[in-house]
């Protein structure tokens, strides 16, 4: 990876732009082909959903998942513009449906392939290499066959997650001096962790240039090397915040609200009231079985339980450290439509209960659901 310089760079890691490279050596410097490729990707995330949900619940709660997902306003949207969620969004639930395999059929090369896919997350989204770790760490209480330990799974699974990201930050120590993953992460969290984002409504919660925030340009002064000037982001914020404690509990709300809430900034927009329409009204549904896989016992489905709440507190620690938005809670909107259709059926057969009567689609009483 290069900058618009010459020189070697880890502001971006590798994933999507190998992607986009491969797309353009085979169609030529067409935006329509990347597109077009995206496209197939988002169909892929509806198929992997669907196994996913299969394997957790029931073919019925699958395919309203995959149905709903197919046709969800900000899927079909992240098709269309160049963001690196076209990924992750596949990424995460292959690898995850790797790993659900590994725990019925508890072999070491599955867990070997379900780490892999991991790592292919943190080359994609360099946020996303501590998520490995946490899907690794579900697998520690995972039910597996008695001749394979869950500890020398998850060991295993470890060295699949750390085999990329180690290459990548190796490339980066020959090339730049130094064993980081991304040079971007002093730059996101100054971004996010400054007086605009705790003062200004139109921050809130969100994002500014890492050179807007009062006396950010007089600490950096004309530091011209990328890591060196990453690290001083990163320690000109945190010096902040050590100044300013009564502005944390704050940037955490705005933070949270502005990642899970369904109202856009601004919401009377036909992109607001899209949104508000769409994850809008599923919401209710999405917190309620998300509520209902943590309060039932293990015969409904811990598997689901272990990892969709550990990528769901994974992802909320990471928007209280660095912002939220609604990108980037696309990568895990697709287990939040699945909780949203599990719900929906279970009220679905609570009407057949009083009476309603339903199509041949639905009258077929599977487990889970």
């Amino acid at each position: 990876m290069i900058d618009f310089r010459g020189r070697p760079t880890a502001q971006r890691t590798p994933g999507y732009p190998l992607m986009l490279a491969g797309v353009y050596a085979v169609f030529g410097h067409s935006y329509l082909a990347a597109r077009l490729m995206q496209c197939v990707l988002g169909a892929a995330s509806c198929l992997l959903l669907y196994l996913l949900v299969r394997r957790w619940f029931s073919s019925r709660a699958a395919t309203l998942a995959a149905g709903i997902l197919a046709f969800y306003p900000m899927h079909i949207w992240l098709s269309s513009v160049l963001l690196s969620e076209n990924l992750t969004v596949p990424g995460l639930l292959l690898a995850m449906v790797l790993i659900a395999r590994a725990e019925e059929h508890g072999t070491l090369l599955r867990w070997a392939l379900g780490g892999l896919a991991a790592g292919f997350l943190g080359l994609v989204h360099p946020i996303l290499a501590g998520l490995g770790i946490v899907l690794a760490g579900a697998a520690i209480g995972s039910p597996v066959r008695r001749d394979v330990r869950p500890v020398r799974c998850s060991v295993v699974m470890l060295i699949g997650l750390t085999a990329p990201l180690i290459g990548w930050m190796a490339r980066n120590r020959v090339c730049m001096g130094g064993f980081v993953l991304s040079s971007l992460t002093g730059k996101t969290f100054l971004g996010a962790n400054n007086l605009l984002t705790a003062t200004s409504p139109r921050h809130y919660g969100y994002w500014v240039g890492e050179l807007s925030p009062p006396g950010v340009r007089e600490y950096v002064g004309g530091v011209d090397d990328e890591l060196a000037r990453d690290r001083l982001f990163l320690q000109f914020a945190l010096n902040w915040l050590w100044d300013n404690p009564q502005y944390w509990v704050r940037l955490a709300a705005f933070k949270i609200g502005r990642f899970y809430l369904p109202v856009l900034h601004d919401w009377r927009s036909a992109e607001g009231l899209v949104y508000l329409g769409s994850y809008g009204v599923l919401l209710p549904f999405m917190l309620a079985g998300l509520w209902g896989i943590c309060r039932r016992n293990g015969s409904d489905s811990p598997s689901a339980r272990r990892m969709v709440v550990g990528v769901l507190a994974f992802y909320t620690l990471v928007v209280v450290i660095f912002w939220g938005a609604p990108r980037f809670r696309q990568t895990i909107d697709p287990l939040l439509v699945a909780l949203a259709a599990v719900t929906l059926l279970r009220v679905w057969d609570r009407l057949r209960g009083w009476g309603f009567r339903s199509s041949p689609l639905w009258q077929v009483r599977v487990r889970g659901v």
